[in-house]
């Protein structure tokens, strides 16, 4: 398991267990990064969401390629635990802020036959000062196909 999963992991873990993270948020589901910003306009930071999809009648969950995979969970249910990372290195012209970039950055679905499709959506990349990006844990389970 890479360092950035183990990273990915233990935060989500943390989140989910109620453990709050120590900044000026008042939201312990957002860990800002302060130091990393050069414009006072930009808060860098992570968020972490999560949702529960009901299976219906899928037989099949379709992943993007980068999400990791996690076999237990409640039968019929599929959740998506998900590392919101907002990283901007630029000078903007408005601000930008982790809190709000994390309602435009998460996960879509859909229902193609008898599967689930899951991707990721929010995502950039400056090409130079950093961007957004979504980094997710599926727990899927036992008995359910997996596509990625």
């Amino acid at each position: 398991m890479s360092r950035l999963m183990i990273l990915l992991v233990a935060g989500l873990l943390a989140f989910l267990n109620g453990c709050s993270a120590v900044n000026d948020s008042g939201d312990s589901s957002v860990i800002l990064d302060t130091e990393r910003a050069p414009s006072q306009k930009v808060e860098n930071g992570i968020a972490y969401d999560r949702a529960t999809l009901d299976l219906g009648g899928a037989k099949k969950v379709v992943l993007p390629a980068e999400a990791a995979v996690r076999r237990t969970g409640e039968a019929g249910k599929v959740q998506l635990l998900m590392a919101k990372r907002l990283s901007f290195g630029g000078h903007p012209s408005e601000t930008m802020s982790i809190r709000q970039s994390r309602k435009e950055m998460g996960c879509a679905v859909r229902t193609e036959g008898a599967a689930l499709v899951v991707a990721i959506h929010g995502e950039w990349d400056s090409g130079i000062e950093g961007g957004a990006r979504v980094r997710l844990v599926a727990v899927v389970p036992e008995g359910v196909e997996v596509d990625q």
